[in-house]
């Protein structure tokens, strides 16, 4: 038996011998979470629009710059959007007021004092519940109704908002979320009156 010893100690010490020293490396750093950012440290998404400030709006676009056409035909297919969007399922319906935010918001790059469009997209905004983004359009409205030119599609588009005259004890729906709205309140109050 103490040949099979030697032979096995042997074998051994030649493996030993042979095989170069391993390095031992150090262990990994512990795992440490990123640090997470305190309440006032994240900034929420902005999902309305800020408050207009009168001083920084751009200046009047002449008319010879204005493409009328154009714009009334935007405002013509957004509406037709927002039609079939009242009657589309949930996944279409909001692809189709995408479209035709989009198709307004073109619209009033071609003719800033298209009345119809300011209308349509401040009811869209206020559908989505963006209130501030409905008073500055509706702010921009009675801009416009300081225009003489403008004065009858304005007064049309806020009886309809109103509920008064052709448009009696029909008030435009697409407004309910913001009515109670005190922002919408306070500008209400500053709607022509007949």
């Amino acid at each position: 038996m103490t040949k099979r010893y030697w032979i096995v100690a042997l074998v051994l010490a030649g493996f030993a011998a042979g095989c170069p020293k391993q390095k031992f490396l150090a262990p990994p750093p512990p795992y440490r979470p990123k640090e997470e950012k305190s309440a006032e440290d994240i900034k929420p998404k902005r999902t309305d629009c800020a408050p207009t400030n009168p001083a920084k709006l751009p200046g009047a676009v002449p008319e010879a710059q204005r493409r009328k056409v154009e714009s009334l035909n935007l405002a013509a297919m957004a509406n037709g959007m927002l039609q079939q969007a009242a009657s589309k399922k949930h996944k279409k319906r909001e692809t189709l007021i995408e479209n035709a935010v989009k198709k307004l918001n073109t619209a009033l790059l071609a003719d800033p004092y298209n009345v119809e469009a300011t209308y349509t997209l401040a009811a869209v905004q206020s559908m989505v519940g963006r209130t501030q983004c409905t008073v500055n359009l509706l702010k921009r409205m009675l801009e416009l109704y300081k225009l003489d030119s403008y004065k009858a599609a304005v007064d049309e588009k806020i009886n309809r908002l109103l509920g008064r005259g052709q448009f009696r004890g029909k008030l435009d729906t697409r407004f309910d979320k913001v009515r109670a709205k005190a922002s919408y309140r306070q500008l209400a109050r500053k709607f022509p009156t007949h």
